[in-house]
């Protein structure tokens, strides 16, 4: 195959000169040039050239710097410029602060400094839905999601405000800065009960999740806490009949509508 080709790699809509995310799909043979953060979004393995071969398990990300993949079916590669200021890309960029996104933000939504790129769909990606953290009652040998990716940026000491629940699957990929992954026995930031620690090229491990009988995806109370100034991507698992109701989106609509007085 021809690792440039344009018909096997493009640009995501979000990808810029300050951060560029390229998709790869369906290549032998992709040669990663500097440094770079890999994330395999693929059913198999992505397999790193050396004397001994080593792999970037499905669902899973790294850091690669001058190094040879192989078999790749669905990868994202992201590059970070090096000295830039978050705050001075999202500006440049256009980013939208997120309550600016949503149509009746809550009061502690409009206080939050969170913003997001635009979105980009990446095509389909098949398995059980136990290999994403989800239990059901309506058990399926194999789902189709939908898969969506996009940017996010908060600078240091933001609490992205806790939440539960999406009407997606969700993992998050850390591209900038340090943060925190945070669970809590409820909504009161005093329930905190576990954190994980997100640096660049660390993707989040699957959260288990219940899904109801609307479809809507149950989690444990969570948030995004930004120790630094922190970008992250967003990898968002859609099922069918949940792109049906873009109103129920927003990975922020229980605080929205269950809060209004905030």
């Amino acid at each position: 195959m021809n690792i440039t080709s344009a018909v096997n790699r493009r640009p995501l809509t979000f990808s810029s000169t300050a951060i560029s995310a390229i998709l790869v799909e369906n290549e032998a043979e992709w040669q990663i040039n500097g440094r770079s953060i890999v994330i395999n979004l693929g059913n198999e393995d992505v397999i790193i050239m050396d004397d001994k071969p080593q792999s970037v398990q499905s669902l899973r990300s790294t850091i690669l710097a001058d190094a040879k993949v192989q078999n790749i079916q669905k990868m994202i590669e992201i590059s970070v410029r090096d000295n830039i200021t978050m705050d001075g890309v999202v500006d440049d960029l256009g980013w939208m602060r997120y309550a600016d996104l949503v149509t009746t933000p809550s009061h502690d939504l409009l206080k939050t400094p969170l913003f997001r790129s635009s979105q980009d769909s990446v095509g389909l990606f098949h398995c059980n839905e136990a290999l994403l953290g989800v239990t059901s009652k309506m058990k399926r040998a194999t789902t189709s999601f939908e898969v969506k990716v996009n940017f996010w940026f908060a600078p240091a000491g933001t609490d992205c405000l806790i939440h539960r629940d999406h009407s997606f699957v969700e993992t998050h990929l850390q591209i900038y800065g340090i943060g925190r992954m945070q669970k809590f026995n409820s909504e009161s930031p005093d329930s905190l009960y576990e954190e994980i620690i997100m640096a660049p090229g660390f993707t989040q491990p699957f959260f288990n999740c219940a899904r109801d009988e609307s479809g809507t995806f149950i989690y444990p109370w969570h948030q995004y806490y930004a120790e630094t100034d922190c970008a992250w991507m967003a990898i968002e698992f859609h099922l069918p009949e949940a792109m049906a109701h873009p109103q129920a989106s927003s990975p922020l609509r229980n605080v929205l509508s269950l809060n209004p007085e905030r």
